[in-house]
């Protein structure tokens, strides 16, 4: 499920997001699903934020866990495993769960501004 014109932050997102949606994280849409089921329960949520908002934070932040567990080992050294390494940090984790959320039809945040009393 490709989605264009999308700006991702730079290539190592849209390469994340490629990844993701081919399955590389397990199955996109179920990521999806379990953020939105997820996002009443987050910190934004319950200050206020729309649900959207939300389960892009919650996604974002299962995929940092994902990418993590995937991560080099540190020691390993191998000039492949430093690139790699380097690589996973510029990966903006709230851009891709964004697109994530857009490529499933699940994005519709509230974009109106709150009243200030």
């Amino acid at each position: 499920m490709p989605i264009e014109f999308f700006g991702f932050t730079n290539p190592e997102s849209q390469a994340v997001f490629d990844w993701v949606m081919r399955g590389g994280a397990g199955e996109s849409k179920q990521l999806v699903l379990d953020a939105i089921d997820g996002a009443p329960e987050d910190d934004a949520f319950t200050l206020g934020e729309d649900i959207s908002t939300s389960a892009r934070g919650v996604l974002a932040e299962r995929l940092r866990e994902r990418l993590d567990e995937i991560a080099p080992d540190e020691s390993a050294g191998s000039i492949e495993d430093v690139l790699l390494e380097v690589a996973m940090a510029a990966v903006d984790a709230e851009t891709v769960a964004e697109a994530m959320l857009r490529a499933h039809g699940m994005w519709n945040p509230n974009l109106t501004i709150p009243v200030i009393l």
